[in-house]
C-alpha cells in the first residue's frame, strides 16, 4: 500500500505524516494467564452493547462461570482487550478499564496492546470498517463467524503515531459522553411522560387525577367513548391475490406502519386502488382521525395526518371537535401505556378487540375545555422535547459512525 492510502480522509489538521504499517500480530499481545491460584475475582462476560458485564448482576441466575470452578478462567487486567471469538462478528469486544483484576471464560481470546501505543484509539480501531473487513475475510463462515487472534496475526493494521492516536481517541470520549448526555435527558424525559399518563387522568378509583392544575377543581365525568366520537369504524383489506387492488393512490394502513410512525401517521408503506377500496371494507378515513388498532397489537393509537385508508386491525374514529380529539389521543395513549385494554380482549387465534367494545370504552374526562386543552397542551410539549432529544442523539451518533468510517485507514 502506498503512503498515499495512509492517510484517513479526516484528520486534525497538525498531523500530516502518513499513518504507519505493522502486522496484527506485533500489535496484539496475546495474554492468557490462568487463575490457577482459584482467586475469588469477579466473573465477566462481553457483550457488544455494554462491554464488560459482571455476570452476576447481568443474567438472572448469576451465570455459570459464577458457580463454577474459577480456575480455568482468564484473568483480565486494566487495558486488557477481550472478546467471544464466536461473537466477533456482531461487535463483542471490550477494553477492561478497572483497576482491580477481573475473569472471563477460557474460551475468550485475552490480549494487549503492545507498550507504544494507546488501547483507547485501538479499541475504537476495533470498531472501524477496517477490523470489520478482516473480520469479514478472516473468520470461519459457520452459523456465527469465529476469529481467533491466529487467525488474523498476518494482516496489516494501519495506525498514526502516539499522540494522534490519542487525540482521535479524546475525540470519541467526547462524543460518548455527549451521547450518554442525551440518552439521560431522553430516559428522564420519557419516565416524567409516563408518570404524568399514570397520574393526570382519572380512573375507577377517583374522579379527581392526583396531579392537576391547580386552577381546576371539579370532578371529572365518565362516559362511553362511543359517545365523543362523530363517526367511527373497522377497516378492510383487499382480496392481496389480486394486483389490480394494490399499487394505486390510496395510502393503506397497516400495523407496522403505525408502529413504525409511534403515534404520528404521515405515510404507509402499502397503497391500494378505487376498485381495492370498493371491493373491501376499507373507508376513506380523513386527514386527523385517531385510529386504534384492534387485532393482534391492541391499543395502539395513531393520529393520521393524511386521508388513508385501513386494514380491519384498526378502528378509526372521526372527532370533529379538535380539543376533545387531542386529549382523546393522550388518554387513549394512557390506556396503551398502562395495559386497560387487556381487561376487554377477546381470545380466540389471536388476541383482539372489537367495534363494540371499543366504543363502550370507559373514558374520563374534564367538564372544562380548557383543562382539556392544557393536559393535551402539555404532553404536546413534552413530546416535542422527546423527539427533539431524539433527533439530538441520533445526530451524534451519526457523526460518531462517521468519523468511526473516515478517521481511521
Amino acid at each position: 500500500m502506498s503512503n498515499k492510502l495512509l492517510v484517513p480522509r479526516i484528520r486534525f489538521k497538525e498531523f500530516t505524516n502518513a499513518w504507519e504499517q505493522d502486522t496484527a500480530k506485533n500489535l496484539f499481545i496475546p495474554y492468557r494467564v490462568k487463575n490457577s491460584n482459584n482467586m475469588n475475582l469477579v466473573s465477566y462476560s462481553v457483550t457488544n452493547k455494554d462491554g464488560f458485564v459482571n455476570q452476576n448482576e447481568y443474567f438472572d441466575d448469576g451465570g455459570k462461570a459464577v458457580f463454577a470452578d474459577k480456575k480455568n478462567s482468564l484473568i483480565v487486567s486494566r487495558n486488557t482487550f477481550a472478546y467471544n471469538p464466536s461473537r466477533i462478528n456482531v461487535g463483542s469486544l471490550a477494553l477492561y478499564k478497572y483497576s482491580e483484576m477481573g475473569l472471563v471464560s477460557p474460551i475468550y481470546e485475552v490480549f494487549q496492546i503492545n507498550s507504544n501505543n494507546n488501547p483507547d484509539f485501538f479499541l475504537l480501531w476495533f470498531r472501524s470498517e477496517a477490523f470489520k473487513n478482516i473480520v469479514s475475510t478472516n473468520s470461519n463462515k459457520s452459523v456465527r463467524d469465529t476469529l481467533n487472534l491466529s487467525q488474523f496475526e498476518s494482516e496489516s493494521v494501519n495506525f498514526p503515531n502516539f499522540a494522534e492516536q490519542l487525540k482521535i481517541s479524546s475525540l470519541f470520549t467526547y462524543l460518548d459522553s455527549l451521547i450518554t448526555l442525551h440518552q439521560r435527558k431522553l430516559l428522564s424525559l420519557k419516565n416524567l411522560k409516563s408518570r404524568l399518563l399514570d397520574r393526570m387522568f382519572c380512573d375507577e378509583k377517583s374522579q379527581f387525577p392526583s396531579i392537576r392544575f391547580k386552577e381546576f377543581t371539579n370532578a371529572w365525568e365518565q362516559g362511553k367513548l362511543g359517545n365523543l366520537i362523530d363517526k367511527g369504524g373497522s377497516g378492510g383489506t383487499p382480496n392481496t391475490s389480486n394486483a389490480k387492488f394494490y399499487n394505486g393512490s390510496i395510502p393503506f394502513l397497516t400495523i407496522a406502519d403505525l408502529t413504525k410512525a409511534d403515534g404520528h401517521i404521515y405515510s404507509t408503506e402499502k397503497h391500494i386502488t378505487n376498485e381495492g377500496l370498493n371491493s373491501s371494507s376499507a373507508w376513506i378515513v380523513p386527514k386527523g382521525s385517531l385510529t386504534l388498532s384492534i387485532y393482534a397489537t391492541i391499543g395502539k393509537i395513531g393520529i393520521m395526518h393524511q386521508n388513508m385508508a385501513t386494514s380491519q386491525a384498526f378502528y378509526s374514529m372521526v372527532i370533529n371537535d379538535d380539543i376533545t380529539k387531542k386529549y382523546l389521543y393522550y388518554h387513549l395513549k394512557k390506556s396503551d401505556v398502562f395495559g386497560e385494554w387487556t381487561k376487554l380482549i377477546s381470545t380466540g387465534t389471536q388476541a383482539n378487540l372489537n367495534s363494540e367494545k371499543v366504543k363502550s370504552f370507559g373514558i374520563f374526562i374534564p367538564k372544562n375545555k380548557s383543562e382539556q386543552s392544557k393536559i393535551s397542551s402539555l404532553f404536546t410539549h413534552l413530546d416535542s422535547l422527546i423527539t427533539l432529544h431524539q433527533r439530538k442523539l441520533n445526530s451524534l451518533k451519526n457523526i460518531k459512525n462517521t468519523l468511526l468510517d473516515k478517521m481511521f485507514v
